[in-house]
């Protein structure tokens, strides 16, 4: 039976939820397995594509199992956990939740991290709804990783696990918010390890920014040749039917700044990302005139293209309508994943040992059967109004241009990309 095994510190805290959400937080291998089984597809897919799903289905069920129908099957990949040092940390904790008097004299509450607490909004309390604060796990632990004495002979089990944690580890998060900046880890130690270790280890060495990008890009590189010795590489259509890893499809920058610790990176990128969406234009208006005159929108609304649903409150319309609340999300879908990662990566220095890693998947926007070319409802009280879907934009102008109207792009904060280039 082969085997490896690692022990793994969180970057950012973990929001993984047991039998209940808001519950106690509680580690349990079917999340990491769900995690590693979309960096395996995100990367074979760069390869083969996505024209030909069955196939790419095939070869994550040889590794990860398969409950579709009568063709299911037990995953060949056993991951275990062996011990943890894992510690409970409130989401008000994390974002360092504080008492103070306003003018008037009285005791009101805040948050010192107003940027984390903008991409961890998930995990505040929701008086409204009678819902507690999320808590999250922080510290480390160790995972080992071991083949079935029956595993699929189709493919290299462990090294395909080996590849999905070792993205996992560089790009990716588990549990909630992990493509926000939460759940993010580090590997610190390796145990039995393998034949491709040497040339692909888990265990990071850049110091900084510049020496991660390099690092990065060896990696993918190497990974992308080990799957193209194994799988006959295709052309990748852009934009990808999911995401996938493809120098095509996706673009990974490193931001050209090391900080402190994880919170001051997360809060510096947490600030930069709320003031840039906070009352875009001319989304603001779209959507204000849509609920007040019950029209439909006159006009994409850009801020979709960061994901969807998108709320929006108009405290100006309070009184005005009967509900001064509405949701814009997909026709037939209530979600589409940011195509947006922020990832927190932990560098080999003393000093200033944390950088940001982006990825962008230019993957669609919506599927191709999505309703009516692909069109946005917006939902306000019991009526529906419709829009046409965004173009990416408003992405392109966060990641590299300067913002005329909130003067909070990346470039307007100073905070300079580096590109991952993987080709």
């Amino acid at each position: 039976m082969a085997k490896f095994t690692v022990k793994l510190e969180t970057v950012t805290p973990l929001f993984l939820g047991g039998a209940d959400p808001r519950g106690e937080p509680e580690l349990r291998p079917p999340a990491f397995r769900g995690a590693l089984r979309y960096w395996l597809r995100a990367a074979i897919g760069g390869v083969i594509g996505g024209d030909n799903m069955s196939s790419l289905q095939g070869i994550e069920d040889s590794v990860f199992g398969s409950t579709r129908g009568e063709g299911s099957m037990a995953s060949s990949l056993v991951v275990r956990i062996l011990e943890d040092n894992l510690q409970v940390i409130a989401f008000s904790q994390i974002a360092e939740k504080e008492n103070f008097k306003n003018q008037q004299g009285e005791t009101k509450e805040r948050f010192r991290k107003p940027g984390i607490v903008y991409l961890y909004f998930a995990a505040r309390e929701l008086k409204q709804k009678h819902e507690q604060e999320r808590s999250a796990l922080i510290n480390d632990f160790e995972l080992s990783f071991s083949t079935r004495s029956r595993a699929s002979t189709e493919v290299d089990v462990l090294k395909y696990a080996y590849i999905s944690l070792w993205l996992l580890t560089r790009f990716g998060g588990l549990g909630s918010r992990a493509r926000r900046g939460a759940g993010n880890l580090s590997v610190v130690d390796v145990q039995n390890e393998t034949d491709y270790s040497q040339e692909l280890p888990l265990i990071l060495k850049a110091g900084s920014p510049e020496r991660l990008v390099g690092e990065l890009e060896r990696g993918l590189k190497k990974i992308r040749t080990w799957i193209s010795e194994v799988h006959a590489p295709q052309i990748i259509k852009s934009p990808s039917s999911f995401d996938v890893l493809h120098p095509d499809t996706c673009k990974i920058w490193v931001i050209d700044k090391s900080y402190a610790n994880w919170k001051q990176a997360l809060e510096e990128l947490g600030g930069t990302y709320s003031a840039f969406r906070n009352h875009r234009s001319p989304d603001y208006t779209t959507v204000k005139k849509s609920m007040n005159d019950k029209v439909d929108l006159s006009q994409p609304v850009q801020r979709a293209a960061f994901g969807l649903p998108v709320p929006f409150l108009f405290n100006s319309l309070r009184g005005v309508v009967r509900d001064n609340q509405s949701t814009l999300e997909a026709e037939r879908f209530d979600r589409r994943m940011s195509p947006l990662v922020f990832r927190i990566i932990k560098l080999a220095n003393t000093e200033k040992p944390y950088a940001i890693v982006i990825l962008w998947f230019q993957s669609e926007f919506l599927p191709k059967n999505e309703g009516v070319e692909g069109r946005l409802k917006l939902t306000h009280g019991k009526e529906e109004r419709f829009g046409k879907s965004p173009d990416d934009s408003l992405i392109d102008l966060f990641l590299h241009k300067r913002d005329a109207d909130n003067n909070s792009s990346l470039l307007d904060k100073g905070l300079n990309l580096i590109e991952v280039n993987y080709a």
